[in-house]
């Protein structure tokens, strides 16, 4: 049995090999198992150690078993370890104290979380309980506390809300806690100034910009990147952040770099070589717009759009969607070139297709934790329901021809590609899906795993996402090419495929080509026969170029 302050049933559910089961009633602790315990915290700690780790952090946070001793909701003893702030406290304390014998309190962190309701976790009156054992932890002079601040979306959900604010004027050393924003990534840690620089962007989720904040956890985070500079900027700062090399581009401004001071952000030597490529750029040149789309289901998501040449309003057009809508890539960056088809031979502006891209929820987008998380172990099923719903709206605007509709992705766009002509065969009518996953159970672990769960444990959630499933739905016409070598996405994904489609009769058209790879780029003459392949099937499938209104279009 799991094991618990007390035997108080938890609510909701556990993830075992058999699939979601209850919760069930957990062991209480006895008295003399409780050292035990503590012995084992010590015994990670020394392990971390040996095992070359930095540092370590105690999880005492999100309804774990500290927590749970620490709430008196879930803690109703009336032993050493119950009934007051100061014994429930007690195992918390002990359990530092062991950890900080083996590391040294300036190696070791800690995580609270006094607002999280999950699993039920409650507490009466949560800013007395952790302000009082942030008073205590203070003694053990810890490399820092960290703070989630989840659970202030459900007020009172967990106890009594108030604002973690006050807990920074308890605690006396580096405190780590949330933002109303991403951490895009961490570029350089300033320990001699105390200043940690990270990237965000807390306004726009297709901009990057430069941050830096106190280690301290004073203040507020200061903007680097000027503010005269929108889009997206790259920056390898040196040691101790005194200099960086910054790359910048937007929508309309090519790739520039400079070399600028930090934290001024000044170019060296008096040179502006953003400034002056961001002046010497005309947005009147650049194709490409953005705009936002909220399904029918509330979601709202990021888009861009490229416009057909001479786009007349009056008549309809084709739409083709790219597509990768997984967890490893954004596809709507205020990033120069991002809406360039790069397999396209010519130039679909002037051809007359509308060029659209979404990103979905799952996408790795600064969006928060409940946008990133909410694709786990529903690949193939969120993704590809936010973007079909998304085409929907964007198929009721006047001057889309809803009877000419594409997609194209490659990896994990493929597999979205296959995914939505199967799973929503009315909405899109001609597809092509490059080196896609055609059975989640064939792909790697590293990464289906990571975002998927166990196949032993949820192998239908596998099933469910999985192209191979749906096949039997296909209505429209589509190309699938696949490198015979792929050593990512094995060739075996599309025999099965392929076999699934012949067995319901459904014709399709395929291309592979002889012991390429992911990339398909081996051998003379492949991107070429790539690009031709790509574009002349487009063209014949989903034709360019615009149509009277009056004619009459195929709906959905």
């Amino acid at each position: 049995l799991p094991l618990a302050p007390s035997a108080i049933k938890p609510v909701g559910q556990a993830v075992t090999y058999t699939g979601h089961q209850d919760f069930v009633t957990p062991h209480a602790l006895k008295l003399d198992e409780i050292p035990i315990i503590i012995e084992q915290y010590r015994k990670g700690a020394e392990n971390a150690m040996i095992a070359g780790f930095d540092g370590v952090e105690i999880h005492g946070a999100n309804g774990y078993l500290l927590d749970q001793f620490l709430r008196d909701g879930t803690n109703h003893r009336s032993d050493a370890y119950g009934g007051s702030l100061e014994k429930r406290s007690r195992l918390m304390l002990e359990v530092v104290e062991a950890v900080c014998s083996v590391w040294g309190g300036n190696r070791v962190g800690i995580r609270l979380s006094p607002l999280q309701p999950f699993n039920g976790m409650y507490d009466s009156d949560p800013e007395k309980t952790f302000s009082f054992v942030i008073k205590q932890l203070n003694q053990f002079n810890l490399a820092y506390l960290h703070i989630t601040e989840i659970g202030k979306e459900f007020p009172d959900a967990a106890g009594p809300a108030f604002d973690l604010a006050k807990l920074r004027l308890i605690w006396k050393s580096i405190l780590i806690t949330n933002g109303n924003y991403d951490v895009m990534d961490i570029s350089e840690i300033d320990e001699k100034n105390g200043y940690v620089y990270f990237s965000a962007s807390p306004d726009n989720a297709t901009q990057k910009y430069l941050y830096r904040t106190r280690l301290d956890g004073t203040g507020n985070a200061e903007r680097v990147s000027p503010l005269t500079q929108e889009g997206t900027h790259d920056y390898n700062l040196s040691p101790g952040a005194k200099f960086a090399r910054h790359n910048f581009s937007n929508y309309y401004t090519k790739p520039v770099d400079e070399w600028v001071s930090m934290p001024d952000h000044k170019g060296i030597d008096g040179k502006n070589v953003v400034d002056e490529a961001i002046a010497a750029a005309d947005k009147k040149n650049s194709n490409i717009s953005f705009f936002k789309i909220t399904t029918s289901e509330g979601v709202e998501m990021d888009a861009w759009m490229v416009k057909p040449a001479n786009f007349d309003p009056q008549k309809k057009y084709p739409v083709v969607f790219y597509v990768y809508t997984e967890p490893w890539g954004q596809n709507v960056v205020d990033r120069y070139g991002a809406s360039n088809n790069f397999l396209y031979k010519g130039d679909m502006q002037q051809d007359g297709y509308i060029y659209i891209s979404i990103d979905n929820r799952g996408t790795p987008v600064p969006k928060g934790r409940a946008w990133r998380k909410s694709i786990y172990r529903k690949i193939g099923i969120v993704n590809i329901r936010d973007q079909a719903l998304a085409a929907k709206e964007i198929l009721k605007w006047p001057y889309i021809d809803s009877s000419r509709v594409g997609v194209w992705g490659w990896s994990g766009g493929g597999s979205a590609t296959l995914n939505l002509m199967f799973q929503y065969p009315d909405i899109y009518k001609t597809g092509i899906a490059i080196a896609p996953v055609g059975n989640q159970l064939t792909y790697d672990n590293i990464y289906q795993e990571r975002y998927m769960g166990l196949p032993q444990e949820n192998k239908e959630d596998f099933i469910k996402g999985s192209p191979i499933t749906y096949a039997a739905n296909l209505k429209g016409d589509l190309l699938y090419i696949h490198g015979t070598g792929d050593d990512n996405v094995h060739y075996n994904n599309a025999d099965m495929l392929f076999n699934e489609l012949i067995k319901h009769n459904k014709q399709f058209q395929m291309m592979s080509y002889p012991n390429r790879t992911h990339s398909i780029s081996e051998g003379e003459g492949t991107w070429e026969h790539l690009s031709t392949l790509y574009t002349k099937y487009l063209r014949e499938h989903c034709p360019p170029g615009p149509k009277d209104s009056s004619q009459p279009t195929k709906g959905f």
